[in-house]
């Protein structure tokens, strides 16, 4: 293929024109005046707990613990996807002693002030 730009016949060249654009669209930001993002505050580690979140500590109160370990996964005569059956290390982790079914998750979606595009039903 020919080009105009004999710079644009290697990847250099290309990458060479990307970084020009971003720093021409930089420049342009700081000469129109744009403001950097705001900093956000994050809160202390000491300031989140059980007492200060009072649903999530109801909510982990029907959760089941399961203990760090070494778990057996997948299937030697399951699908290509699961096999072979092998175990993984995990860390110790809360779980729901119900699973939640898709009704539920779509009635917690459908109260969300947000659009959504699949559905659960």
């Amino acid at each position: 293929m020919r080009h105009s730009f004999p710079f644009l016949r290697t990847r250099q060249g290309w990458l060479g024109l990307a970084g020009a654009a971003c720093v021409s669209v930089v420049s342009y930001a700081v000469m129109a005046g744009a403001s950097p993002p705001p900093a956000f505050d994050f809160p202390e580690a000491a300031a989140i707990s059980a007492e200060r979140s009072p649903q999530s500590a109801a909510a982990q109160a029907g959760m089941i613990a399961i203990p760090a370990g070494s778990y057996p996964i997948g299937s030697d005569r399951g699908r290509s996807d699961q096999r072979p059956e092998h175990r993984v290390q995990l860390s110790a982790f809360l779980i729901d002693h119900t699973e939640v079914t898709n009704a539920a998750f779509a009635e917690f979606l459908n109260a969300l002030p947000i659009a959504v595009l699949t559905d659960f039903a």
